[in-house]
């Protein structure tokens, strides 16, 4: 019964939803006509008069019932910051009308129409500015799929890498979709690099791609969720879980800059620290890692970044960790090609410290000579320098954007990255560095 009713609900709110809907387009696009169905059934209706002359008074109406609605749903929003809902009505409604009065100033050529663009336009703004990040159940907020399949072009990533402390091998294993013309491919990639033959593995395999129930992704036979990776492609294979020892991270890449289309993808931390356990199978090789220290990332969007510069490092003891990640890149917007921006999370004294907007646009600084950089850094409590170096072992991998653009990526897990915070107002000066287990990465437009 209580399924029946619920189901009964959802049918007639989705009526009303279409009927709301095509009444508001009919109001706004057909006025007159609207005054003349409601003059007409006027005179049907004892004891009435002819609406000419009155509609003021109709549109002041239609006018208060939606203020009383958004004035509501502000007062709901303060005693409810993650009603999204309420959010998302209220940038519809002020994008909406934002919208319109800027149609009628085209239309009418009536310049006290754009006083109110300028009105309701910063305060759609604003609230999608505010409005926090969709929250989904545990993990699902930073694992699960974020690519719209209804899009003619978009990629998502998953990636995994580790670095095994007594052997001092790494992994990097990735889980790719990409979509153009179309057609939607699936990728396992991986790099192991071996330190004590001092050589790369390296490969990839295609399969059919779904997004699984009670996971994240399946290519093939291997499958993505958030506390384990597997693998198999008969010669090589990959069997990994792990403990996460830190919490997941929101969008490294702020929100404005998507929504100005300067940024066209999104990078989340879904585990900026974690211990893993395993091991890797690679044309009959086999290797091992015990309790080794890792993350992972998450990235989607429909174009990736003209070039970027990657770099992530987990320093110190077990017991205390630091962890560093930056990402500097330079985007396209329509046939510009912008300024690199800089954005680095810091997990220090166990606190978690990002780099303002401000600071990646004036303040941060990468200074590159070919793959080795240095790197400056404007933290909200503190300020940061160091050096990135690839080392010896180096990949390089060869990737492909939605457009058919070609980027290679020069790649490594065994990197060296120096950390020094500088002293501050309530901070120590202190350093911090590994020799090899940073994960670097600079890429660029194929040649």
């Amino acid at each position: 019964m209580t399924a029946a009713i619920h189901g009964r609900r959802q049918m007639i709110t989705k009526t009303y939803g279409w009927l709301f809907l095509y009444a508001g387009v009919v109001f706004v696009a057909a006025p007159r006509l609207v005054i003349d169905v409601i003059s007409s059934a006027l005179a049907w209706l004892p004891a009435s008069r002819p609406l000419s002359g009155q509609e003021p008074t109709l549109w002041l109406a239609l006018a208060g019932s939606m203020m009383a609605m958004i004035s509501y749903l502000s007062f709901e929003l303060s005693r409810d910051p993650n009603n999204m809902p309420a959010w998302n009505v209220m940038i519809i409604s002020k994008t909406v009308s934002a919208t319109l009065f800027l149609c009628f100033a085209l239309l009418e050529r009536n310049s006290l129409w754009l006083v109110l663009v300028l009105i309701d336009g910063p305060i759609g703004i604003h609230f999608a500015l505010m409005r926090p990040p969709k929250k989904l159940k545990g993990d699902d907020l930073v694992w699960a799929a974020q690519s719209k399949t209804d899009k003619k072009r978009f990629y998502e990533i998953w990636f995994l890498k580790l670095n095994d402390p007594m052997t001092r091998n790494a992994l990097w294993v990735r889980y790719t979709i990409l979509k153009k013309n179309r057609e939607i491919q699936g990728t396992c990639w991986y790099i192991l690099f071996d330190s004590a033959d001092q050589i790369i593995r390296q490969g990839r395999w295609d399969a059919p791609a779904h997004f699984i129930e009670g996971g994240v992704i399946k290519i093939g036979e291997s499958r993505l969720s958030h506390d384990r990776a597997a693998a198999n492609n008969g010669c090589v294979s990959w069997n990994l879980g792990w403990q996460q020892t830190l919490p997941p991270r929101l969008p490294l890449i702020p929100k404005i800059l998507r929504l100005c289309g300067i940024a066209k993808s999104n990078y989340v931390t879904p585990m900026p620290c974690g211990i893993f356990n395993g091991e890797a199978s690679i044309d009959g090789a086999l290797y091992r890692f015990n309790q080794a220290p890792g993350s992972a990332g998450h990235i989607w969007g429909r174009r990736m970044p003209h070039h970027w510069r990657w770099a992530q490092a987990i320093l110190g003891p077990p017991q205390n960790r630091v962890v560093i990640e930056i990402l500097s890149a330079r985007a396209r917007l329509g046939p510009f090609l912008l300024p690199p921006l800089t954005f680095a999370h810091c997990w220090l004294n166990g606190r978690y410290y990002s780099c303002s907007l401000k600071s990646a646009l004036m303040r941060n600084k990468i200074n590159a000579e070919k793959l080795n950089w240095s790197y400056e850094l404007v933290f909200s409590a503190f300020k940061a320098k160091g050096f990135c170096r690839p080392g010896a072992l180096v990949a390089e991998v060869a990737y492909e954007d939605t457009d058919g653009r070609k980027l290679l990526c020069h790649n490594t897990k065994t990197g060296f990255i120096s950390l020094d915070i500088m002293p501050g107002p309530g901070m120590a000066a202190a350093h911090f560095e590994t020799q090899d287990q940073a994960a670097i990465e600079t890429v660029a437009p194929a040649p």
